[in-house]
């Protein structure tokens, strides 16, 4: 709980992508495989 009041997180299922420790993306609600794979290929260094 105190981490999703930490996140502003209010849907299940909500995803953060980090980087560098910092959040980059926020997905919230049903993504398919391939809009998940996106944005972990639009932030992959």
């Amino acid at each position: 709980m105190e981490l999703a009041v930490q996140f502003g997180i209010s849907a299940v299922p909500t995803i953060l992508v980090f980087k560098g420790g910092e959040v980059v993306e926020r997905i919230a609600g049903y993504k398919d495989k391939s809009e998940l794979q996106a944005v972990l290929d639009n932030h992959s260094s």
